[in-house]
């Protein structure tokens, strides 16, 4: 038996970026403007992996589906519907036969088929490429055990029809293809560039896409302005006329900008670096309350250990370092971020799966373990890569009074810009590194997923065999109770070799004019 799903509405910002709507009177269009921090470094769809990237993305590209506002449920993108065989493995796409690119051509299934190809392909880089491997043979291509791109389970039937093949049912599929990496490429045009493998860095590139906005006019460090597709299926509407991104370069400048409505939109991101710098003082003196909004996100914040270097090969020591902290007492340190300390690495806000702790803190069964590993006394210096920013600063410097009044251990901090932050930990040139992670989808497949053996986003270089079949196993399971205890046996091998320390749980504070109107947003 087939089921055949039909449009319901369109979304396409995570948050719902097109159901906002802009009263400003004083200004003749409704242009929706983000203040960051963070600049967009990374504008190639299959390599991209911040937020930020991610939010820009989605405003100038659409997959085959998209998520609901609110509950993220798939909602037809480009493809206006689809039907799944009955042993879920099977699945086809009717693409919109009004979907057009920027440029005036003709989105076709080719246009899926493209990036695909360029993903698997294993010279690209893709940053979530374990995202393709449920098609058939997919993985096998990856890792050139087949050399026919032919034989992998994605085909075009025709110029509108998509048929994808899977190497088994895969329960968290129609989330894997509203991620960024799944959207479409005008093969033309990306072929034709002479940067073609690597384009992330020139936004003159990407100058077609087939989202609802195009790039207009940016100043890759300053601004970024979005206009409405001309060519975009559902034109008529868009209810905004524009995205503007602007880029401050502190937080002092991004409050100003919002005090002063030129920007719309402060993310958590901000509001996280203002919590811990003094001179800013308690945000509902400097905002009305109603602009400030807190919401529990599907996010964790964690220590990665490079298991590559010693003495951080030794499980043992991962451990000692991981249980010899007092998370309660940082809690306090981070205001409108942390729900609370985490002892596993699913967050506590995913419905319907185990919050029960792993692990617990024992400052002097760390000390037998660093005794064990053979380091009760003349433990080597390791450093700590961390991004500039205040709460990052915080943390870190917590973590380095702990230990050194806990083991007796001193710890250098190595404070990075974030595209320097990004260029070293891409590289593994850190001892640990603080890290954090949103969640791409609700499922706990998409945190699980960073630590299996081909993830780009395994900084640690762990592997463990047991691990990965697990995943494999929790991949192919249709019953969601047995996958769940799959899944959470996992997460117990995870936790147990310990190649990071989970710290704790994220809020979502953010900044928003009442005029902006319908954002939804979800974990």
């Amino acid at each position: 038996m087939f089921r055949t799903f039909r449009l319901l509405f369109l979304s396409i910002f995570l948050c719902g970026l097109l159901g906002c709507e802009n009263h400003d009177k004083v200004r003749d269009k409704k242009i929706l403007s983000i203040g960051s921090l963070d600049t967009i470094i990374n504008i190639d769809p299959q390599v991209a992996s911040s937020v930020n990237e991610v939010k820009f993305l989605s405003a100038i590209f659409e997959g085959l589906v998209v998520p609901e506002p609110g509950t993220y449920r798939p909602l037809p993108g480009v493809a206006e519907k689809w039907t799944v065989s009955e042993d879920g493995k099977v699945y086809e796409f009717y693409l919109r036969k009004n979907a057009r690119w920027s440029n005036g051509d003709f989105v076709t299934a080719d246009d899926f088929i493209f990036p695909v190809k360029r993903a698997i392909s294993s010279r690209l880089g893709c940053t979530f490429v374990e995202m393709f491997f449920p098609i058939k043979n997919a993985k096998k291509f990856y890792e050139h055990k087949i050399r026919d791109f032919g034989k992998v389970g994605i085909s075009a039937i025709d110029k509108h029809t998509l048929r994808i093949e899977l190497e088994k049912p895969c329960s968290s599929f129609m989330y894997l293809i509203m991620q960024p990496c799944w959207y479409p490429l005008n093969k033309m045009v990306c072929e034709s560039l002479e940067s073609f493998g690597d384009w992330s860095n020139d936004f003159g590139d990407i100058c077609v896409s087939n989202g609802p906005f195009v790039v207009a006019k940016c100043k890759q460090d300053k601004n970024i302005v979005l206009e409405k597709n001309p060519y975009y299926w559902d034109y008529e509407n868009i209810k905004l006329d524009g995205v503007k991104w602007i880029f401050g370069d502190n937080e002092s400048e991004i409050l100003k900008m919002f005090q002063e409505d030129v920007i719309d939109v402060v993310p958590h991101s901000v509001i996280d670096s203002m919590s811990y710098d003094h001179q800013f003082g308690d945000l509902k003196n400097l905002v009305p309350e109603k602009e400030t909004k807190s919401t529990l996100c599907f996010g964790c914040c964690y220590l990665a250990f490079n298991i590559t270097n010693s003495p951080l090969n030794n499980r043992d020591v991962r451990t000692a370092l991981a249980i010899s902290i007092n998370r309660e007492k940082l809690l306090p340190l981070l205001p409108n971020i942390a729900v609370c300390a985490a002892y596993r690495l699913i967050p506590s806000s995913l419905e319907g799966y185990s919050n029960e702790s792993l692990f617990k803190e024992d400052v002097e069964c760390a000390k037998d373990l660093l005794k064990k590993a053979g380091y009760a006394e003349n433990f080597p210096k390791l450093t700590i890569l961390s991004n500039d920013r205040s709460q990052c600063k915080v943390i870190v410097e917590f973590l380095k009074q702990e230990w050194k009044e806990n083991l007796g251990i001193d710890v250098e901090i190595k404070y990075c810009p974030w595209d320097k932050f990004l260029h070293f930990r891409k590289r593994g040139q850190f001892d640990m590194v603080l890290s954090d992670w949103f969640g791409d989808y609700p499922d706990p497949m998409t945190f699980l997923g960073l630590f299996s053996e081909l993830s780009q986003q395994n900084y640690c270089r762990w592997s463990n065999e047991e691990y990965n079949k697990l995943l494999d196993l929790a991949m192919s399971s249709h019953n969601l109770a047995v996958r769940s205890q799959i899944l959470e046996r996992a997460e117990g091998v995870l936790i147990d070799d310990m190649p990071i320390m989970p710290l704790y749980f994220e809020y979502n504070t953010y900044l928003i004019k009442r005029r902006v109107i319908g954002w939804d947003v979800n974990l």
